[in-house]
């Protein structure tokens, strides 16, 4: 989930880097939980926050299904935001990052993956 298109199209290079050949970009809370209807991702990598809203029903809807969360995100939330997307996650990158420090929390939430 991204809703600048430099950053949705960084992220898709590095994914591809990483090998993977399939990313969706939603660029809003409904856009995903959309997509969600009927379909399940490997794993996910959230904004906090997008034009319509938290994105903390999203990750709650991932965390229901085990689908490990990398958040990726310049928002400085409150504690209580923090705790919780976390918990869900385990993986929490401030934005910017360097490439090599997102390709690594990419492969520990793939390997982390049940």
């Amino acid at each position: 989930m991204e809703d600048q298109p430099l950053i949705a199209l960084e992220v898709e290079e590095l994914l591809n880097k990483a090998g993977f050949s399939e990313a969706i970009t939603c660029i809003s809370c409904a856009d995903a939980k959309q997509w969600l209807e009927t379909h399940t991702p490997y794993f996910a990598i959230l904004e906090t926050r997008l034009p319509d809203g938290p994105s903390d029903e999203i990750s709650q809807i991932l965390a229901s299904r085990n689908v490990p969360i990398i958040v990726h995100s310049a928002d400085v939330a409150d504690i209580d935001q923090v705790a919780a997307l976390t918990e869900a996650s385990r993986f929490w990158i401030n934005k910017p990052c360097q490439p090599d420090l997102f390709l690594q929390a990419v492969r520990d939430c793939t390997e982390a993956r049940p």
